[in-house]
């Protein structure tokens, strides 16, 4: 007798389908042969049974995946970003050289910025001067600051306005500048 078939009259010796009869070597051939009896219609059925499935078996449909978002996703650091405050500086009528103006050079984003570098430009940079400047040759972390100092220097006393910007690059970072002025007076 087969494994399966064993394990099938335990089953219904279990479950009471097969009623015992005395516990006499012929009464326990009988109890056998009823359970023998039923484990091979029970086979027929699963054979009948897997040969109907086969035939009307449907082709699975694939059905479309969607993408699966991790429980913790790994995100990249904010790259650096440069911003200077304030954006604009009017120094008012100068004679002679003018006060400080201080900007603020922030790196807002979540990565240190690249070797800053401050330079003067636009119409008239030479009437600026950078007086102190604690961004240039430094590298900004993640939400550090540094300052720089200009003021308007009034060596022709002619009574022109003067414009420049001050520029801070970084790369990663940005180029924020400032615009200056101011109006020199004879």
């Amino acid at each position: 007798m087969s494994l399966r078939c064993a394990l099938v009259i335990s089953a219904l010796l279990l479950a009471g389908s097969v009623t015992a009869v005395a516990a006499t070597e012929k009464g326990d051939a009988d109890v056998a042969y009823a359970a023998k009896k039923k484990c091979k219609k029970a086979h027929r059925g699963v054979a009948v049974a897997k040969k109907q499935c086969k035939k009307k078996r449907k082709p699975v449909v694939p059905v479309p995946s969607t993408p699966v978002t991790p429980l913790n996703p790994v995100t990249s650091p904010v790259p650096a970003s440069l911003s200077i405050s304030p954006t604009s500086h009017n120094f008012g009528t100068v004679f002679g050289d003018s006060g400080d103006g201080i900007f603020t050079v922030t790196n807002s984003g979540g990565s240190p910025t690249g070797t800053l570098s401050t330079t003067l430009g636009g119409n008239d940079p030479g009437n600026f001067v950078i007086s102190t400047d604690a961004c240039d040759g430094t590298v900004l972390g993640a939400d550090a600051a540094c300052t720089v100092d200009v003021h308007c220097s009034n060596p022709e006393f002619n009574g022109v306005t003067r414009t420049a910007t001050v520029t801070v690059t970084g790369s990663p970072g940005g180029s924020p500048y400032a615009t200056l002025t101011c109006f020199e007076t004879t």
